[in-house]
């Protein structure tokens, strides 16, 4: 039995970002990542607490020298690769993407403070509509992609709609000094997401030649690369992320099916709504633990 309206909510402990943001609200030290609390403060999330020995990483000659030199090359590189594993069994529940825009500008169009205005996968999107008592809903309608006007290059800035990426995972460290909570990283770079919607069919084609159906990834160790790409023409750089694992995933994928197949086949364990434990007696002294001593009669 469960309350009707009361929903969970996802665990992330933290979420990792590409740079951060200046006294201006510029972007700056896109050339490194920046572990920072999940919730937000007047837009800005903070760095982390729990991680400042990653945020402030020096590399051995600076600590020695005792030097604090942001812009370090050796220093930079110590928070440019994050080892971490995936910790849910299909990249459906770890993973979303699709085209976004936030806002839309012009026209008249009404939009929220936080709901996007528009989302879509190329096919079918959702459009925001504003209702006159204040209320939103999204109207279903087909999504041009590419070809949608909102899509497209302005003379200068980028186009209101583009790619959205979030991903859960948890990080992996080679020692015992940092916590590894659930984390969150979020992109709207395409070459980040097609890095990453890549190395999800690459896992996908070694488990069909495998005969592996429905390969499960919890566990898949694997890494992200911070590195620095730049475009001749249009003379600028930009941070991509790429993603690679770390393991064999020919020994990952069969190991995993065989642990299915043994789990399936082992006794199962008492369910918090089996019998046993919705007994009166049980529920009942459950109850008293966390309930005040009533007086007795």
């Amino acid at each position: 039995m469960s309350i009707e309206g009361v929903t969970g909510r996802i665990p992330v402990g933290a979420v990792l970002t590409i740079g951060t943001k200046g006294p201006s609200g510029a972007p700056t030290d896109r050339d490194r990542f920046y572990i920072k609390v999940p919730d937000s403060t007047e837009g800005e999330r903070a760095c982390h607490p729990s991680f400042g020995p990653y945020n402030t990483a020096r590399c051995a000659g600076c600590v020695k020298e005792g030097k604090a030199d942001r812009n370090c090359p050796r220093c930079v590189s110590m928070r440019q690769t994050l080892r971490c594993v995936l910790v849910h069994a299909s990249p459906t529940d770890c993973f979303e993407w699709n085209r976004k825009a936030q806002k839309i500008m012009g026209g008249g169009f009404r939009n929220h403070p936080k709901l996007p205005a528009c989302s879509g996968d190329g096919k079918r999107a959702k459009r925001l509509v504003m209702l006159s008592d204040g209320k939103a809903e999204y109207q279903g309608i087909p999504c041009p992609n590419d070809l949608c006007e909102f899509a497209q290059a302005p003379a200068r800035g980028k186009p209101q709609c583009g790619p959205w990426m979030r991903l859960l995972f948890q990080p992996v460290w080679q020692s015992d000094k940092l916590p590894t909570p659930l984390m969150k990283f979020t992109s709207q770079s395409w070459h980040t997401i097609s890095g990453l919607v890549g190395m999800f069919e690459h896992i996908a084609e070694q488990a069909a030649q495998l005969g592996v159906s429905a390969p499960s990834l919890y566990g898949l160790p694997f890494e992200m690369v911070l590195v620095t790409k730049t475009d001749p023409v249009k003379k600028t750089s930009f941070p991509v992320v790429r993603f690679s694992p770390t393991v064999n995933l020919q020994a990952f994928l069969l190991a995993q099916q065989a642990n299915r197949k043994q789990l399936a086949e082992a006794p199962r364990y008492v369910a918090l709504l089996d019998a046993q434990e919705q007994d009166p007696d049980v529920i009942d002294a459950d109850r008293r633990t966390i309930e005040p001593t009533q007086p007795r009669c």
